[in-house]
């Protein structure tokens, strides 16, 4: 089974989320006893350190929900995932292989999750553990969120002057024009969430490693400013 590639700027969740909803769907929903799984594993145990390597390549690969370009076979797979349910740390039934690209200015997640019975049982909700509700009430927030022009000026100063962001300062430029004079619709109302979009628009012209940082910092800070009353 292939998985539709997504661009990180869209993924505003995180790789560990991700890897966890590519078990595969046997995976999740086998009741089988747990005497039934291979190399039983205590719970508990430290597991070693990992990282993950990304490929750097010339150009976008192409976004057709399959893996088919041989830009993929230059990254380097992981493979190595165990299981979160129902048998945790556990190696799982079926193998999933995600891949990472990046260009100057994006990083693309390549991810296959095979699955031996295609036709089979298919999960329809994330497994215990998985709560995405925060993160859509956070949305709803910030899109409900007015801020003054005065507001979102002070909170550009604060990121970028005062360094809460700690990110370069003349992005600050940026990231005013965008929210100020905002590229799509949907972000010409004056709420948190237009900020939001400003902040990692203006983000998308670092190198992606310190993209990735500012931008996982960023959720936090707009948190802790617009938690206070303006």
């Amino acid at each position: 089974m292939r998985i539709a590639l997504t661009e990180f700027r869209e993924l505003r969740i995180c790789l560990f989320l991700s890897i966890l909803l590519c078990v595969s769907s046997r995976t999740l929903c086998s009741q089988s006893g747990a005497s039934a799984q291979p190399n039983q594993r205590q719970l508990g145990a430290q597991e070693p350190f990992r990282t993950a390597q990304a490929s750097r390549v010339d150009r976008d690969p192409k976004m057709d929900g399959t893996l088919d370009d041989p830009l993929w076979q230059q990254a380097t797979p992981l493979t190595n995932f165990l299981q979160r349910e129902p048998y945790a740390g556990q190696v799982p039934t079926e193998r999933t292989e995600v891949r990472i690209l990046y260009t100057k200015h994006e990083v693309y997640f390549g991810i296959a999750c095979h699955d031996s019975f295609a036709g089979g049982p298919v999960a329809t909700q994330a497994p215990p553990g998985c709560d995405f509700d925060p993160m859509r009430q956070q949305v709803d927030r910030w899109r409900a969120q007015q801020l003054s022009a005065e507001a979102a000026k002070l909170t550009i100063y604060q990121a970028f002057i005062e360094g809460d962001l700690d990110v370069p300062k003349h992005l600050a430029r940026r990231v005013h024009e965008l929210y100020f004079n905002p590229q799509h619709e949907e972000f010409e109302p004056r709420t948190t969430w237009s900020l939001s979009n400003a902040f990692t628009s203006a983000f998308k012209e670092l190198d992606p490693i310190p993209q990735f940082k500012a931008t996982a910092k960023l959720g936090g800070f707009l948190e802790a400013r617009f938690s206070e009353s303006f």
